[in-house]
């Protein structure tokens, strides 16, 4: 158990904190039955979670005796802590009698057909829950019945994660009847649940009625042609839907079409993912879709509005899509974020689609077979155009030639803030071009070299344009060649830098540790201590038993920014302001130096970087969450909380 812990529980005792976190700490059952004689008088406390620690239905049965009789906590999380029926049963019986609590999250745990039924019994009951994950647990057709029939009556709950649970025969059918009657629910989640294309079709056909959904998660299920001509159908008369993901579905090349095509008429959507709706198109069915029919693809972008994030990774359009997306593009002026990873694009279908960029701002190339040709045209629009402020072009074929051009692009441009590099045979030589180009370029915020061929003299030139770059925050040189004397001179080279404050590498020695945990820079005013984090980092993004780092990045963010906020009230209960974070939680929450710590250009961008970024995870910052942090941030206009591309984080922030 940490120190810092032993004084927030203190602190808590004595009603002076809004959130708590058990879930980066050992706890034992005692300390359960006392939190519950705490929760009982509190009045303060807003937000609890206990995730990953296995509470079981012996520690749900006892916080739930707490909720009986609090009226103050609006957040409880409890995913992953082997609850079975009894503990749901507990649950419902205490929240029927609380009016303050907005958002449970059950995801992963042990609910069965008996413990939905009761949850059911709870939103028969309730008025406040907002929020509801009961994503992977074990809930069947009859826990799917007693769900939607209380949906059907309930008009408090928002937003519902049923992703991943155990009903395959009346899912879509039940949740199609409970589209046609609520009026509440804005956010659906069902990925992960075996929906065919009868089941798809009637979703949708309900969706023509409903005019309160705004986002949608149909992502892995079995969707095929016939589900998308009903998906087609109603996106062209639905008015409320904003986000809709049918990423990894048996749609096809004429099934994805149609959707495509179904954007003229429609100007609710926003974002839009359809990778790998058709991911095996034989070389005969290219060369017969080229001869014929294929010309309207994207025609449905050229007069659509409303479209700001489309997604069309994995699906093998390879040159003879380019062509027609470049058409649409050249008259789409909407459209800023484009994501087209592993589609087996070469120079030349890639060069059609970049040079027909009118307002893209996020442009994502990664795992294609992209070389220096490409990076050429790339490297003139940067040096001409201002839009694009995020450029991935991960695991291509550039190398050194293609880093050196990217490199004097950057010393013109004053628009990109974010550049992905990596796995691009990148050597020293392309790492010191890069060097030279950061010790003048100010604008640039991220900078990923991971898996590149840098060594030890690339990392000296990156040391020595560190000690002047004064905009990167965040640099990537895990798995590089480079020695434990490379990754010293980076480290070191923060002796003379306020600004960087994430940085990934592979190695470090004594001498670094010592440095880390003894320097303090002027960020110490506001309490923030630098923090290094080297490659173990991955091992937490592969425990599927623990909170994502860019969801606790994102609360945490939330905390920090709230102590700063409150720190006079820190003081009087002896809290230390910022700790150094546990030690499976790898993940920086600086923000900047003290003089510019809350006024940075591009605070969008680096709240969005703290949450981190995984496009295969599908977890997402709230919008609670993102309105909390909103919250406590000068901020004199808040663009809404949005789903951005496959990453579901905020859209922008402006100051």
């Amino acid at each position: 158990m940490s120190a810092y812990f032993n004084q927030s529980f203190d602190a808590l005792k004595k009603n002076r904190l809004s959130s708590f976190d058990f879930s980066r700490n050992e706890i034992e059952f005692h300390q359960i039955k006392e939190f519950v004689e705490i929760l009982k008088d509190n009045n303060n406390l807003k937000s609890v979670s206990f995730s990953c620690r296995d509470i079981g239905d012996e520690g749900t049965i006892e916080i739930a005796t707490a909720l009986k009789n609090n009226q103050s906590l609006d957040s409880l999380d409890l995913q992953y802590n082997k609850i079975g029926d009894d503990g749901a049963t507990s649950l419902s019986l205490a929240l029927a009698v609380n009016y303050s609590l907005t958002m449970l999250n059950l995801e992963s745990n042990c609910l069965s057909d008996a413990g939905a039924k009761k949850i059911a019994s709870l939103l028969n009951a309730t008025e406040s829950l907002q929020t509801l994950d009961l994503a992977q647990n074990s809930i069947g057709d009859d826990g799917v019945t007693d769900i939607c029939n209380a949906l059907k009556k309930n008009n408090s709950l928002k937003s519902l994660n049923f992703a991943n649970n155990s009903s395959m025969d009346r899912l879509a059918e039940e949740f199609a009847d409970v589209l046609k009657k609520n009026v509440s629910l804005t956010t659906l989640d069902l990925q992960y649940n075996f929906i065919d294309c009868t089941g798809a079709a009637k979703l949708f056909d309900a969706l023509k009625e409903n005019n309160s959904l705004t986002t949608l998660q149909l992502n892995n299920n079995r969707i095929c042609y016939e589900g998308a001509e009903e998906i087609s159908s109603a996106l062209m008369v639905n008015t409320s839907l904003a986000v809709l993901n049918l990423q990894n579905n048996q749609i096809g090349y004429d099934g994805t079409k149609i959707i495509v095509q179904s954007l003229k008429k429609n100007n609710s959507l926003t974002t839009l993912n359809l990778a790998s709706t058709f991911t095996t198109v034989k070389k005969k069915e290219r060369r017969n879709r080229r001869n014929a029919g294929s010309s309207g693809f994207f025609d449905g972008l050229k007069d659509n509005t409303s479209i700001t994030t489309l997604d069309f990774s994995s699906n093998q359009f390879e040159d003879f899509g380019s062509s027609m997306l470049a058409a649409a593009l050249e008259e789409n002026y909407t459209l800023n974020t484009l994501i087209l990873v592993n589609n087996q694009m070469g120079d030349e279908s890639a060069i059609e689609v970049v040079t027909s960029l009118n307002s893209i701002a996020t442009l994502r190339l990664g795992h294609n077979q992209l070389t220096i040709a490409t990076v050429r045209e790339l490297s003139l629009i940067l040096q001409t155009k201002s839009c694009l402020v995020n450029l991935d072009l991960l695991g291509n074929l550039i190398q050194d030639e293609g880093a050196t051009d990217i490199a004097r692009a950057l010393r013109e441009n004053q628009s990109l803030i974010a550049l992905n590099l990596a796995n691009n045979n990148i050597s020293d030589e392309g790492a010191r071009e890069l060097a030279s180009a950061m010790k003048v370029n100010q604008t640039l915020v991220s900078l990923d070299l991971s898996r590149n061929l840098i060594g030890d003299i690339g990392a000296s030139a990156i040391a020595k344009a560190l000690r002047r770059n004064k905009s990167l925050i965040t640099l990537d040189v895990k798995y590089n060649p480079m020695s434990a004397g490379g990754t010293r001179d980076i480290v070191l080279a923060l002796k003379d830098n306020d600004f960087l404050l994430h940085l990934y590498s592979d190695s470090y020695t004594k001498e670094e540790d010592v440095f880390l945990s003894s320097n303090r820079t002027r960020m110490a005013q506001i309490y923030f201590k630098k923090e290094i984090r080297f490659s173990d980092y991955h091992q937490l993004s592969n425990c599927h038993a623990c909170e994502s780092p860019w969801k606790s990045g994102a609360s945490l963010l939330y905390h920090t920014l709230y102590q700063m906020k409150h720190q006079s009230e820190l003081e009087q209960s002896n809290v230390v302001p910022f700790a150094p974070l546990e030690s499976e939680i790898y993940v920086n929450l600086v923000l900047h130096k003290t003089a510019e710590a809350l006024k940075i250009k591009y605070l969008h961008f680096i709240i969005t970087a703290l949450l981190g970024e995984n496009s295969q995870s599908g977890l997402a910052i709230d919008e609670l969450l993102f309105k909390k942090i909103a919250s406590l941030l000068p901020i004199r206009n808040v663009l809404p909380y949005s789903s951005v591309g496959e990453l579901s984080v905020p859209n922008c922030l402006y100051l």
